[in-house]
């Protein structure tokens, strides 16, 4: 913990610009906590003063690893997110899949005025939560991914998620990777005469016809039957 405050407050004071920045202690058990995050007050105060010129960060959180009180985290992991206000790529993965604990406040929160690229993994969530992150930065987004991102039942589907996508913003490329439907596979055929094939990475670019295509494709599958 120690050695990240000292890293950042390092970064702060020198001035310089930085791409990337990966945190990751591991993964499970070894996962970066929320609270790890946190700066004392004056730490936090001379950052602010000096901004962090930094265009992408990459969070790899384990909630479960926690010193602070649950609903603490959230706001421990959006406050260093915003320290660096003119990050243009950001991805937030969690070791233990979220169910629901951390990423409805998330998509309700976060906001990075020049945000550019979002990548959301192991999180289960409804339509209306990624719908709401993804408006909220439409002027800015250009490509989206989804890695291990499940859709609650009862809490809307891939295809109107995509249809809401195509229809309101300018997303260049999307990406999903082992996403499911209620924790159901999904599946996409080609045609109506296709087999449909399990959807393990599916990557969709630009065009309007391909958004329509991908949404008139995609079929859910049980749980754990996978073909092709």
């Amino acid at each position: 913990m120690q050695t990240l405050r000292a890293i950042i407050l390092a970064i702060a004071a020198s001035n310089i610009s930085l791409y990337q920045l990966d945190i990751a202690i591991g993964r499970l058990e070894g996962g970066i906590s929320p609270d790890m995050l946190v700066f004392p007050r004056p730490v936090l105060q001379y950052i602010q003063s000096h901004p962090i010129c930094l265009t992408s960060l990459c969070l790899s959180v384990s909630p479960r690893n926690r010193i602070r009180p649950n609903g603490e985290l959230v706001g421990d992991l959006l406050g260093f997110i915003t320290l660096f206000p003119g990050l243009q790529r950001l991805s937030i993965e969690f070791n233990y899949r979220d169910e629901r604990e951390h990423f409805p406040v998330i998509s309700q929160k976060l906001r990075l005025p020049g945000l550019r690229f979002l990548g959301i993994g192991a999180v289960r969530c409804t339509e209306d939560e990624l719908v709401t992150l993804l408006l909220s930065h439409k002027d800015s987004l250009e490509e989206v991914s989804f890695a291990l991102v499940d859709i609650i039942s009862e809490g809307g589907s891939w295809q109107s998620l995509l249809a809401t996508m195509r229809d309101n913003l300018s997303i260049r490329v999307m990406t999903m990777d082992d996403c499911l439907s209620a924790d159901k596979d999904i599946y996409y055929r080609e045609s109506e005469s296709d087999d449909a094939a399990y959807l393990k990475s599916f990557e969709i670019s630009g065009l309007r016809q391909d958004w329509t295509d991908a949404i008139n494709g995609i079929t859910i599958g049980r749980h754990g039957s996978r073909h092709g």
